[in-house]
């Protein structure tokens, strides 16, 4: 059974958006794995934005440095 695991900060994927998501995501691997879509199973991990980071930055920092960038 193929598993898929999308992990995000947790403000990114409004309720909303994951059922796109799961649907997209699914398309891709049935045409990958050339199987049907209902063995297919999702799961969303939400992580806090204070433990993912790039460089030297925390996501978190990143936001708000784009926050102020914005606001110029």
């Amino acid at each position: 059974m193929p598993f898929f695991n999308m992990k995000v900060a947790h403000e990114d994927a409004a309720v909303e958006q994951k059922p796109e998501m799961i649907r997209r995501v699914t398309d891709i691997m049935v045409e990958i794995l050339g199987k049907g879509p209902n063995p297919m199973m999702a799961h969303f991990e939400k992580i806090d934005p204070e433990n993912v980071g790039m460089g030297e930055w925390t996501m978190a920092d990143i936001r708000t440095e784009k926050m102020i960038e914005d606001d110029r």
